[in-house]
């Protein structure tokens, strides 16, 4: 049955994060995500966890996150989607390595955002390509429960800056799927 969607945004600020890739330093109370180049020469992976009320069983037909524009910028920008390969992904914490520690699912997915050329613009170019087999992986595994926590992790290169909850607007994931019938 279905179509079903469900739109949730990050909860609180330890739910979305950034860590310095060179000495690991985690930064959870940013203002924004840098996605994944902070010129001269900070290259970051940013982290994203949202409790997501998809039942087991479910065929994820599409997943995006939804960013807005801190930063305008041009540069090609080449990034991967994973997520956390877990039932329930935990806040971020300050502990160095929060995010590259975490196991990655096997599966990911490319996106390479157009350019950002308007302030605080939310609209298709600042939307994430379809990650559905990312969110699939995580819901088929043996002890994913209805409600539990995902972790989005992505990295890459480039240089694309969106807003963070801390920033006035936390990401927001968009999951359709159905159910056997």
């Amino acid at each position: 049955a279905g179509p079903f969607t469900v739109v949730v945004g990050v909860a609180a600020g330890s739910d979305d994060a950034e860590e310095l890739i060179a000495n690991k330093q985690m930064f959870v109370d940013s203002p924004d995500h840098d996605l994944t180049f902070d010129p001269p020469s900070q290259h970051f992976i940013v982290g994203l966890r949202y409790g997501v009320d998809v039942p087991p069983g479910a065929t994820i037909t599409d997943a995006r996150i939804q960013f807005r524009t801190d930063e305008t910028t041009s540069a090609p920008a080449n990034l991967v989607i994973q997520a956390q390969a877990t039932d329930a992904a935990p806040t971020f914490a300050w502990a160095a390595g929060n995010i590259s520690a975490r196991p990655r699912t096997a599966a990911s997915v490319a996106w390479k955002p157009p350019a950002w050329n308007t302030l605080l613009e939310a609209g298709p170019d600042q939307r994430t390509s379809n990650f559905a087999p990312v969110i699939q992986e995580v819901v088929n595994r043996p002890g994913w429960g209805q409600g539990n926590a995902i972790a989005i992790i992505i990295s890459g290169t480039g240089d694309r800056v969106a807003d963070s909850f801390e920033g006035g607007y936390g990401p927001i994931l968009t999951v359709e799927y159905t159910l056997p019938t």
